[in-house]
């Protein structure tokens, strides 16, 4: 199954299966951005560069970061509830819904901590940490935007394609095998 996922934000990240079995293709795309709530306009040019990667990655599954949108008090207070990243967040997601439905792709999303558990092998790691196991992997990372849709892509695929195993000669999974 190819699996095309993304890290949904200005700068898109995507991950998408390339011709080396169990190493994604990854690469960052950045909104053109007239002005900065020119939301329709940032969702259109979305749809239309995800149309294009769809139809030439062939992919058979999309799989995304759930946006992560808080507000109210606690731990998080504050954190997530700027306006304009609500509308962002929640508006690539719609965009890139919308594109997966006329395509008759299944949609899968997962919250960050769960993709970062399966790729870090623990569900707060952090961003450097995420990038640091693509290198491992010897996966080409440009960013922190492309690492977390690799590390999204390494979700799906170990879901949606048995025939995806993550590289077992890696640090996190020594002494697994066998």
């Amino acid at each position: 199954m190819i699996v095309l996922a993304l890290d949904l934000s200005t700068k898109v990240g995507f991950a998408v299966d390339s011709s080396d079995a169990g190493r994604p293709r990854t690469g960052v795309w950045k909104l053109p951005i007239a002005s900065a709530d020119d939301y329709g306009t940032m969702g259109l040019a979305l749809q239309q560069w995800l149309r294009g990667l769809i139809g030439m990655s062939g992919a058979e599954l999309l799989a995304y970061e759930a946006p992560l949108v808080r507000a109210g008090g606690g731990a998080f207070s504050g954190a997530f509830t700027n306006a304009h990243t609500v509308r962002i967040q929640l508006g690539f997601t719609m965009a890139a819904q919308i594109v997966a439905a006329e395509r008759r792709l299944p949609v899968r999303a997962a919250a960050v901590q769960t993709i970062r558990k399966h790729f870090c092998g623990h569900g707060h790691a952090k961003k450097p940490a995420v990038m640091e196991r693509c290198h491992q992997l010897g996966w080409e990372i440009a960013d922190d935007n492309a690492a977390d849709a690799a590390a999204c892509w390494s979700w799906a695929k170990s879901i949606h394609d048995k025939t995806y195993r993550p590289h077992a000669e890696t640090a996190l999974f020594a002494g697994a095998a066998g």
